[in-house]
C-alpha cells in the first residue's frame, strides 16, 4: 500500500480526498517509506513490484523486482525522497523488526481484519521502450483494505491464540478503531466482561471460528474492470453505495467492497458475494465510443471464471443495469453468465474467457492447486506452534511459516490480468484463470485475441470516418475562383 501512495497517491476510502495530494504530501512523510516491505521481507516473498513491458504486438515481458531493484525503481520514477528510503533501511533493524511485545506487557490481544479486499502488489504496464503507461493492483488478497490477513496475523500475542486473537470482517483500516463493534470488544476484554456480537453482517469471530472454517475470512466476489467512457455506481441491500464522483472522487461505504480508477482512467470494483450479498449496479454511458466490462469471479484469491462485454456501443445517453450472479462455487459449464440489461429489457450476454492457449508462461492447473492453501488455512498451526512454544514465540519465521508465506505471495505476486490475457474461447469445462507467472517469462497473444483486437481497431476506424463525415458536413461551401 505504502508503494502505491508514494506512486499513484489514495484516497484510504476518505470522500474528497485528494489522491494526487496524497502522493505530493507522502514523499516527505517518513512513515510512507517506514512502511514499505524491508529486506527481510524478500527472504519469504518474491517482491511486491511488478514491471510489464510490451515486448512487441504480441508479446508482454513480465518481471517481479527484487529489493535492490525495487529502491532503484522508485529512485528512478523521481517521485521519491532518497533520504526517506536510506532513512527507513536504517529504521528495520533485527532488534525493530523482531521486537517481541508480549515480554513488555502483561497481557496481549490481536484484533485482526479480513474479507475486505486487500492489495499487495503495484504493476506498472510499460511500452517497448519502457515507459511507464499505467499502474494495475493485481488480484485482492484478504485483509482491512491496507494491511493483508498475513501481516496482521503475524503479530504475536503472550496467551493463547484461541483466547487473544479476533477477527473483524469486511474491516476497514482506517475506521476499526471507532468502529462500534470493536470498541464494544475492547471494553469487554478491559472490563472482564462477556460482550455480545449480534449484528451477523459485523460480527465478530474468534480465533477456534476461524481455525474450524476459514472461509469466513476468504474473499468471495466479484472484480469488475472498465475500460471505457462508462461510470458505474453500486449500492448493496442495506444501502451502503459505492461509485464515481465526477470532479470530487470515488466514494465507497459498502463493507469490504474497494474501488480505484488508475492513472489511465481504468476503474476496478471488487465487490463480496460470498455471504450472499446483493447489489443494484448502474452503468451510465460518459461520452461516446466502446466499452469493454470484465466480470471475475474470485474465489479464495484464485480467478476461477471471468466473463467479457467487449466492444459494446456507447453515448453519453447510455445507461443500463448489470446484474450479477453467484458463481464462486460453479465450472464454466454450470454457471450462469452476468448480464448488461438495457432501459427496454434488452440483454446483453458476455463471452466467456478463458486462458490463452500458450501456456508458457501460465502455472499449471495442478500447480495453481497445490500452492493455493492461503494463509488463512494455516492460521491454526502457525498459532499452534505459538502456544506449544512461547518462550520461542518471537521465531515467527520458522520454515512452515514461510512456506505458507510464499504460497500466499505466488498467487499476490503473479497476478497480472488485462482484456489481452485472455483468448475468447466456445470450449467450458471448468477451466481456471490463470495467471502469468512473475519473473522474467513471456506472454504470446493467441491468434484469436489478435484478430479481437484487429476488430476493435476496424469499429474504430469506422467510428472515426463517421465523425469526420459529420463534421464536414458542418463546413461552408468552399468556392473557387473561376
Amino acid at each position: 500500500m505504502s508503494a502505491k501512495v508514494l506512486l499513484q497517491g489514495h484516497n484510504f476510502d476518505i470522500f474528497g480526498l485528494n489522491p494526487d495530494e496524497i502522493k505530493k504530501i507522502s514523499r516527505n512523510l517518513p512513515s510512507a517509506y517506514d512502511l514499505l516491505p524491508s529486506l527481510d521481507y524478500f527472504a519469504t516473498h518474491s517482491g511486491y513490484i511488478t514491471l510489464v513491458r510490451q515486448k512487441d504486438f504480441t508479446t508482454n515481458e513480465v518481471k517481479t523486482l527484487n529489493y535492490d531493484e525495487t529502491n532503484n525503481y522508485l529512485l528512478a520514477s523521481g517521485l521519491i525522497n532518497q533520504q526517506g528510503i536510506n532513512n527507513a533501511r536504517s529504521w528495520h533493524t533485527s532488534a525493530f523488526d523482531e521486537y517481541n511485545i508480549t515480554n513488555k506487557v502483561p497481557d496481549t490481544y490481536n484484533l485482526v481484519g479480513c474479507k475486505s479486499a486487500t492489495y499487495s502488489m503495484l504493476e506498472d504496464w510499460q511500452d517497448v521502450s519502457a515507459n511507464h503507461r499505467w499502474y494495475e493492483s493485481g488480484i485482492p488478497l484478504t485483509g482491512d483494505g491496507t494491511v493483508p490477513f498475513e501481516s496482521a496475523d503475524s503479530i504475536l500475542t503472550n496467551l493463547a491464540a484461541a483466547n487473544n486473537v479476533f477477527y473483524i470482517p469486511k474491516a476497514n483500516h482506517g475506521k476499526m478503531p471507532s468502529q462500534e463493534i470493536i470498541r464494544q470488544k475492547i471494553t469487554s476484554i478491559i472490563s472482564g466482561t462477556e460482550d455480545n456480537a449480534n449484528d451477523i453482517r459485523r460480527q465478530i469471530f474468534t480465533y477456534q471460528q476461524v481455525k474450524n472454517n476459514p472461509r469466513l475470512c476468504q474473499l468471495f466476489g466479484d472484480i469488475i474492470e472498465i475500460h471505457s467512457p462508462l461510470d458505474i455506481a453500486v449500492a448493496d441491500a442495506y444501502g451502503n453505495t459505492l461509485q464515481n464522483i465526477p470532479n470530487q472522487g470515488y466514494y465507497n461505504t459498502i463493507p469490504g467492497a474497494s474501488f480505484y480508477i488508475n492513472d489511465n482512467n481504468y476503474k476496478y470494483v471488487y465487490l463480496p458475494t460470498g455471504d450472499n450479498e446483493t447489489y443494484d449496479i448502474k452503468l451510465t454511458g460518459t461520452g461516446s465510443g466502446v466499452f469493454t466490462l470484465i466480470d471475475k469471479k474470485l474465489n479464495n484469491q484464485t480467478i476461477t471464471l471471468a466473463y467479457a462485454f467487449k466492444d459494446k456501443p456507447v453515448t453519453p445517453d447510455f445507461s443500463a443495469t448489470l446484474r450479477l450472479t453467484d458463481n464462486t462455487n460453479n465450472t464454466a459449464d454450470t454457471a450462469q453468465p452476468p448480464l448488461i440489461i438495457l432501459p427496454d429489457n434488452t440483454q446483453i450476454e458476455p463471452e466467456l474467457l478463458t486462458p490463452s492457449e500458450d501456456s508458457n508462461d501460465r502455472l499449471a492447473n495442478d500447480k495453481l492447486n497445490d500452492d493455493n492453501n492461503d494463509d488463512i488455512s494455516n492460521t491454526a498451526e502457525n498459532h499452534n506452534k505459538i502456544e506449544s512454544n512461547n518462550d520461542s514465540s518471537n521465531n515467527k519465521d520458522n520454515k512452515d511459516n514461510k512456506d505458507n508465506k510464499d504460497k500466499s505471495n505466488n498467487l499476490a505476486s503473479s497476478s497480472y490480468y488485462a482484456a489481452s490475457s485472455y483468448s475468447n474461447s466456445s470450449q467450458s469445462g471448468g477451466q481456471k484463470i490463470i495467471p502469468a507467472v512473475a519473473g522474467a517469462s513471456t506472454h504470446r497473444l493467441s491468434l484469436q485475441e489478435i484478430a479481437a483486437s484487429l476488430e476493435k481497431i476496424r469499429i474504430l476506424i469506422n467510428q472515426l470516418a463517421v465523425e469526420i463525415a459529420e463534421w464536414r458536413k458542418t463546413l461552408p461551401p468552399v468556392i473557387f475562383a473561376k
